[in-house]
């Protein structure tokens, strides 16, 4: 069959679907080139070996031995990063294996759990939304092998356009929740500002918790008559962490 017998009626949609998968299948290898190419290149990431897979609807990073170097470093042995391939403003990043952080006084917590996704999604107001998910994870210091085993970390993290973090989250210690709240930013010098408010049942959960920080708050009979109540007030001010107006210690620099 000849196409000048063919009527335009049917030939013209023809045409312009088989243009426009073309186009997409271009689209997305050039997309999935270039996104490969921009995070070898980043003088901020160091990676062993990455691939760009889920064509033709989405992007889905898969990459081995990951380090993310700033002031602070995090590093993982695997991380996939997925989102849709017309759009950018909902990503998701996976892992099962265990998550190194590194901060600036020498500290380095192990994250180990079965599960922990990470959902970001811009919204409407320029605000960025985080939501954390893990599975039976367990923190472990590098200094004194502190190990604490939690059964699941639930939290919302929203970024405003002032780059000041609004915080939500549900930590679950054995039976006990944990319900931790407040608002976070930096000062002029870089370090941490803000306040957290911790809510518990335990007492023992808050202490173990901070004791992976290195902070040892049984030693302090103050801080522990405020562990009666229930609920403590962390906050860091001038580059001091207090605990109600017990300074404990330096605060974390995040620039």
């Amino acid at each position: 069959m000849k196409f000048s017998k063919i009527p335009l009626g049917i030939l013209l949609p023809i045409i312009i679907i088989t243009i426009g998968v073309l186009g997409w299948i271009g689209y997305w290898y050039v997309g999935s080139y270039y996104i490969q190419k921009k995070i070898e290149q980043s003088n901020n990431i160091s990676i062993e070996k990455i691939s760009v897979g889920g064509f033709p609807f989405y992007f889905i990073i898969d990459a081995k031995n990951i380090v993310l170097k700033s002031k602070q470093y995090i590093s993982t042995d695997y991380l996939s990063v997925k989102s849709l391939s017309w759009r950018f403003d909902q990503i998701r990043l996976e892992t099962h294996k265990p998550i190194t952080i590194g901060f600036l006084n020498g500290l380095s917590l192990i994250f180990m759990s079965n599960q922990t996704t990470l959902d970001f999604q811009q919204q409407k107001d320029a605000n960025y939304e985080i939501r954390m998910f893990s599975d039976k994870p367990i923190l472990k210091d590098n200094i004194k092998g502190y190990t604490l085993a939690l059964q699941k970390i639930n939290s919302q993290i929203t970024i405003d356009s002032n780059v000041k973090l609004i915080i939500y989250s549900e930590i679950s210690v054995s039976k006990s929740p944990i319900i931790v709240d407040g608002m976070l930013s930096s000062d002029r010098r870089g370090y941490l500002k803000g306040k957290l408010n911790f809510n518990f049942t335990n007492p023992e959960d808050i202490r173990n918790m901070f004791k992976i920080f290195n902070i040892d708050v049984a030693e302090n009979p103050i801080i522990n008559l405020l562990l009666i109540n229930g609920n403590i007030t962390v906050s860091f001010d001038r580059g001091i962490s207090l605990i109600g107006p017990v300074p404990i210690g330096p605060a974390p620099k995040i620039k």
